[in-house]
């Protein structure tokens, strides 16, 4: 699970991003013809989702492609029908059970060796059994080519045939006797995982701070301006926690921001805004106390501040000697910010760190339209917070260095 976890990025499988990518194949001709066409027809029509895990180093190469559809397992006769009911409470009065089908799953062939279908099957896993998973799902589902190999691979994953014997399926499937059966329903019951609190894909190291990306990566969540929802804002701190790139809004604009503590989201930041000769970066703060642990901050600058955050302001001060190592900068001055927008009143109950910040554009030229935003970083990002449009209302930005104040853009209002 390293690769997937520290090599991989997570993400829908969409038309645009296919064609950003190296054509994906697994060598198996039915399963490359569908995810180059098929599967996205089928999302087309709300049939199924397409996921994919791509490399972070190399954006364009495709490593796992699978598609997952909303499913269930009806009431079904016999013996089978007793193993699959005996973990359920209150059986009787469900007509059917809820259920995820995987659709189809291929791992690239340059990456087959690495045994990286069963870490995607534990990824799915994880993800269904998630609390923050939105609806109720007990099982999961595989319709797997009905060949020794295949078979072996979903029993292995600990799989089961849903029915016991291939003339039971047959019938059910009101295949003829002599017909072929090419393929068998197997299930996974995720109340398993439940009981395992020490499953290696549910531990906080894993599912709790990984693996929220699989609802992170590449992905854009909408929230209220006003009241952002905790559940996504929980997901921006759990992101921020892994080292991810995050493009949020704030009172002046949105902007895109990472760990400060992380150096390996630093480089990301910094290699990103890199095609900018000149950009400005600032560290996001709850509060003037939290500041201290990394700006040196007198009197005099308290009494400026105090009255004036949170606020539109970003102030310059002393940077700690240990901020500037670790954000690699030779600049003994360092940026503060405390924004008023709701997002970070709602982040800094979950996330303890400063946010390195710099605004979400790759040019002098701002990007107001959330779309646009979108358009531009969702490749580069690895969650968007979008709250709709914001003006641009750049911050100020004043100096306090050396016990003067020194207005660098805007104004320093009254308070």
């Amino acid at each position: 699970m390293n690769f997937l976890q520290h090599k991989c990025r997570f993400g829908f499988y969409t038309p645009n991003r296919a064609l950003q990518c190296k054509v994906f194949k697994c060598g198996d001709k039915d399963l490359d013809n569908f995810f180059t066409e098929d599967a996205f027809l089928q999302s087309e029509e709300l049939l199924c989702k397409n996921y994919c895990f791509s490399l972070v180093d190399d954006p364009s190469q495709l490593v796992a492609v699978f598609t997952l559809s909303n499913d269930s397992i009806k009431k079904i006769p016999g013996s089978r029908k007793k193993k699959i009911e005996k973990n359920i409470p209150h059986e009787k009065i469900y007509s059917s059970y809820p259920a995820v089908m995987i659709g189809r799953l291929g791992i690239g062939q340059n990456f087959q060796s690495k045994h990286l279908g069963s870490d995607v099957l534990s990824f799915i896993k994880a993800w269904f059994v998630d609390p923050l998973n939105k609806t109720g799902c007990r099982f999961l589902l595989v319709d797997s080519y009905n060949n020794e190999r295949n078979l072996k691979f979903y029993q292995n994953n600990k799989f089961k045939f849903l029915f016991s014997t291939e003339e039971q399926e047959r019938e059910f499937r009101g295949l003829a006797p002599n017909k072929p059966l090419n393929s068998r329903l197997m299930y996974f019951d995720l109340i398993e995982l439940k009981k395992k609190s020490r499953h290696s894909f549910l531990n906080k190291s894993f599912l709790a701070k990984k693996f929220p990306f699989c609802y992170i990566f590449g992905m854009r969540f909408e929230v209220h301006p006003d009241n952002p929802q905790a559940r996504i804002v929980k997901l921006a701190a759990a992101a921020l926690e892994d080292d991810a790139l995050v493009l949020y809004p704030t009172e002046s604009g949105y902007a895109i921001g990472c760990s400060a503590e992380s150096p390996k989201a630093i480089h990301k930041l910094y290699a990103l805004k890199k095609p900018m000769k000149k950009f400005f970066m600032a560290l996001i703060v709850p509060d003037i106390r939290a500041a201290t642990d990394y700006a040196r901050i007198d009197n005099f600058a308290f009494n400026i501040m105090k009255p004036r955050v949170p606020g539109p302001y970003t102030f310059i001060l002393p940077a700690a000697p240990h901020i500037a190592r670790r954000l690699d900068v030779k600049r003994p001055e360092i940026g503060i910010r405390m924004p008023t927008h709701p997002f970070f009143k709602e982040l800094f109950q979950h996330f303890d760190k400063p946010i390195l910040s710099t605004a979400a554009k790759l040019s002098e030229e701002d990007i107001y339209e959330v779309d646009e935003l979108w358009k531009t970083f969702q490749h580069s990002v690895d969650m968007m917070v979008d709250c709709g449009n914001i003006e641009i209302n750049p911050t100020n930005i004043v100096s306090l260095v050396n016990g003067d104040i020194e207005v660098l853009r805007g104004e320093l209002l009254d308070p």
